[in-house]
């Protein structure tokens, strides 16, 4: 069964607006950001905690950011800076325990609302769509590769367009 592009880009984007408010709306209560929420995730999941390239690289977004939004979650103590314990240079981030509450309690709210949204979808469903999402991202990397190889291929040719036209003058 195939599905035509634009009917298939309707319907995520569609589900994607639905789950992005549901999450807004609970995050809006802790006065939290997605961005935010996403940088306590990776924390909570990795208790050790880790460096703000970490959690940028994890992410995908430029290490700024991540030092901007951390600055505020350490102002409101969800979050502390540590010296790495290898690099005193190097600064950790670490959920504080109130952040782990924080976490614990965004969680469960997100995750009721996620119960009712997710009625009548199967384990393996959802287990199957979270492979699905896993493979276009793995496959995405090949394509930004692909398609930033073939970008300085078009510009190394067009400047030697450009060369060749500029002799004729």
């Amino acid at each position: 069964m195939n599905i035509p592009t634009y009917l298939s880009g309707l319907l995520q984007v569609k589900a994607y607006r639905v789950l992005q408010m549901m999450a807004q709306e609970v995050l809006q209560h802790f006065d939290l950001k997605p961005t935010q929420w996403s940088i306590m995730g990776q924390l909570y999941a990795n208790k050790a905690g880790l460096r703000a390239a970490d959690v940028a690289e994890a992410l995908g977004v430029e290490g700024a950011l991540v030092t901007m939004m951390v600055q505020e979650l350490v102002k409101r103590d969800l979050i502390a800076k540590t010296a790495h314990i290898n690099d005193g240079r190097a600064r950790m981030l670490k959920l504080t325990l109130k952040g782990r509450a924080v976490v614990d309690h965004i969680e469960r709210v997100l995750n009721a609302n996620l119960k009712q949204l997710l009625h009548g979808v199967t384990s393996d469903d959802l287990l199957a769509y979270q492979r699905v999402l896993e493979t276009i991202i793995a496959n995405s990397h090949t394509s930004e590769l692909r398609v930033a190889k073939l970008i300085q291929r078009q510009r190394r040719i067009s400047s030697v367009v450009l060369l060749d036209n500029l002799d004729q003058f």
